[in-house]
């Protein structure tokens, strides 16, 4: 029972990290790609594909570190925890992108 709640509380962390990542690299380029300079939309895009594949790679290490099989209940309550919080935080990241992308003009209904 106890390392299946700790196993869930490192998807939960691992995830809003991995969000937390994404969130702060879209708002440090901000004025990058308000400039419409391609590779740090490039960069960016990269960043996250690797913070989120990052976040899964890394729950893998800390389930083979406390010695959780795979295909046991720990191994899916992390994996579901971190899907789980990577959505829900993800969700807020790309609302908050959206309304930015409005206020500067970026959106393509304005054009």
């Amino acid at each position: 029972m106890t390392v299946t709640l700790i196993a869930t509380l490192v998807g939960l962390l691992l995830g809003c990290a991995s969000v937390g990542a994404v969130a702060w690299c879209l708002l440090l380029s901000r004025s990058y790609r308000k400039l419409n300079n391609r590779f740090v939309i490039h960069l960016a895009q990269l960043f996250v594909v690797i913070s989120i594949g990052g976040g899964l790679f890394l729950i893998q290490v800390f389930d083979e570190h406390l010695g959780i099989k795979r295909h046991s209940s720990p191994y899916y309550a992390a994996q579901f925890a971190y899907v789980i919080s990577a959505a829900c935080l993800m969700f807020l990241v790309v609302r908050a992108e959206l309304r930015w992308r409005k206020s500067v003009g970026l959106d393509r209904k304005t054009h």
